[in-house]
């Protein structure tokens, strides 16, 4: 069941080597967002004026983390399937609680659309690419 749910999502399964080519992009891709969070965490510590951002923060941290221990374990292809979703998931949030298409937070959920096209590509791309923007002109 999980299999072939995976299959509808990712595809049929790649060359060993094209695997190793897509664990090595998401090892770099996990590592440099979890720098770059922790980074904005530490600079911006004394603007938390929300009570949201502090909480949003930990969470994305705790899931890269979480994603960098199913690499290790040789899960690449549900990482590329939860790193593309869950991030396209949390920018869409972060556009909605933190000032909606206006904000800053709407321009990462073209980074996360461009992931989701790297890694999962197919419908599911086009498919995300609608629901952003359809979720923007609701934010309108």
């Amino acid at each position: 069941m999980l299999e072939r749910l995976l299959e509808l999502l990712v595809g049929p399964k790649e060359s060993p080597q094209q695997e190793a080519v897509n664990r090595t992009w998401l090892q770099l891709i996990i590592r440099v967002s979890l720098g770059a969070i922790v980074f904005y965490a530490l600079l911006n510590w004394q603007f938390y004026s929300t009570g949201l951002t502090a909480p949003f923060l930990f969470g994305f941290v705790l899931f890269l983390v979480v994603l960098l221990v199913l690499l290790k374990r040789g899960s690449t292809r549900w990482v590329m399937v939860l790193f593309g979703l869950f991030s396209l998931a949390g920018m869409l949030f972060a556009t909605y609680a933190f000032g909606g298409v206006k904000s800053g937070s709407y321009f990462g959920v073209s980074i996360s659309l461009v992931i989701i096209a790297m890694f999962l590509r197919g419908r599911i791309t086009v498919l995300a690419t609608a629901l952003a923007i359809l979720f923007g002109g609701f934010l309108v």
